[in-house]
């Protein structure tokens, strides 16, 4: 009896998919290289054994490159890559994984080999790390968003003192027991290095790519941190050899020289997450009455002023649609609008109300962006300017319908008094 059965489209295609082809094979490639690095010093670095498993994980890389290039449906995009910061930011943080890995699972074998530290003991101990990690990750979210400070600078700074941790790590460390006076501070040392790199890192790894593919960056990049996790690990492992735990000092100072170096080197690569500035995002200035514009608009603002004669043109420059702003309409205006700004009438040549500081004449900006304080004769001048400015629009706009009193200053209503 034959079976009815036939494969639809859905079963056929399932191990023609990546995740049975090119996962497997990036399996395979990261346990090659993780066998290799693992098991070296037991077979010899130049066993065939150990060429063997160089040569599968070299193999399996390419293989799997060249099938995520290939396929319609890679399990990774290639295309992503091509984002500066993306790859910046993958990088990075491998190298800074790889780095912390080393760093943490060495400091827990020290104290359990040589210093013959309890299991809890040795948690406790590792504790602060971790700790100062999660504090000063908040910290650095604080400098970017509330200091502006760029993510690149924060970053670097982080990764600066986290390889100033490793070195203090190696010099500071005995075979008699000095946690308080050399693995403690270490940890605070690192904690805040680490805490104000990596987070900073993963956060901007995906902040060009397109909405729709920032789920899949952000696998990535998670790929990235376990990646470099086994690579620290396993690069751990050869340097203590078969000893292990029980390695001398001078071996776990050489891992801990190349942790510091692995922070080092991410302070190079780290600089890539620097966005790249955009022209919509372009240096501002301050023109008439306190109103903040592009600087391209503001030069033209002042040509066309130029060459008016007149100290505000009768309208603005065109400026093209889209975030920057909209296109302004060609119809002059006769008069500009007052607005209120606390409590005092002040002209401005559009519709929307400008607000400045009180005692901050418009204009008046200083170096630093801040509004000048002007004198109480300045303040003065300015009331009498703009009472005059008022009177001058109620004149010229006595021929349409009357508006309510209480909208008028009072060297209007003096003028209306006196045309009565």
């Amino acid at each position: 009896m034959q079976s009815s059965w036939s494969p639809t489209p859905s079963t056929s295609r399932t191990c023609a998919s990546p995740t049975c082809s090119a996962g497997l094979v990036l399996i395979v490639a990261v346990g090659s290289l993780a066998l290799g690095l693992v098991e070296g010093p037991s077979w010899g670095w130049g066993s065939g054994r150990f060429v063997a498993a160089a040569i599968v994980a070299t193999v399996g890389v390419a293989g799997f490159i060249l099938r995520s290039a290939r396929h319609d449906v890679p399990v990774i995009q290639l295309g992503l890559f091509r984002d500066r910061i993306f790859s910046a930011a993958n990088l990075t943080a491998l190298l800074a994984f790889a780095s912390f890995s080393i760093l943490l699972l060495s400091a827990i074998l020290w104290m359990q080999g040589h210093w013959h530290y309890s299991a809890i003991r040795t948690g406790l101990g590792s504790a602060p790390g971790p700790v100062m990690f999660a504090v000063f990750a908040g910290v650095a979210e604080t400098l970017q968003v509330r200091f502006k400070v760029p993510a690149a600078v924060v970053a670097s700074v982080g990764f600066v003192i986290a390889a100033i941790g490793g070195i203090m790590m190696a010099n500071l460390l005995h075979n008699s027991p000095n946690y308080a006076s050399g693995l403690l501070p270490t940890w605070i040392v690192l904690g805040l290095g680490f805490g104000l790199a990596v987070p900073t890192t993963i956060t901007f790894a995906t902040v060009d790519l397109p909405p729709e593919q920032a789920a899949t960056g952000s696998a990535i990049v998670s790929m990235a941190l376990q990646l470099g996790a086994v690579i620290g690990i396993s690069t751990l492992v050869a340097i203590l050899g078969t000893a292990s735990a029980g390695a001398g000092l001078d071996v776990f100072r050489s891992a801990w020289f190349v942790a510091a170096g692995l922070s080092a080197v991410s302070i190079l690569t780290v600089i890539g997450i620097n966005p790249k500035r955009r022209p919509s995002r372009a240096r501002r200035q301050v023109g008439v009455g306190g109103v903040e514009r592009d600087a391209p608009y503001a030069d033209a603002f002042q040509r066309q002023s130029r060459a008016s004669g007149r100290s505000t043109p009768a309208r603005w420059p065109n400026r093209p649609s889209g975030r920057t702003g909209h296109a302004r309409s060609d119809r002059p205006r006769p008069c500009p609008r007052p607005a209120m700004v606390r409590g005092k009438w002040h002209d401005t040549p559009y519709d929307t109300p400008k607000f400045v500081p009180l005692g901050a004449e418009p204009g008046a900006i200083a170096a630093n962006g801040m509004p000048r304080r002007t004198t109480r004769r300045s303040l003065r001048n300015l009331a009498q300017k703009v009472g005059a400015q008022v009177e001058r629009c109620w004149l010229e706009r006595r021929s349409q319908p009357a508006q309510p009193a209480y909208l008028l200053s009072m060297s209007a209503k003096k003028a209306l008094a006196n045309q009565r």
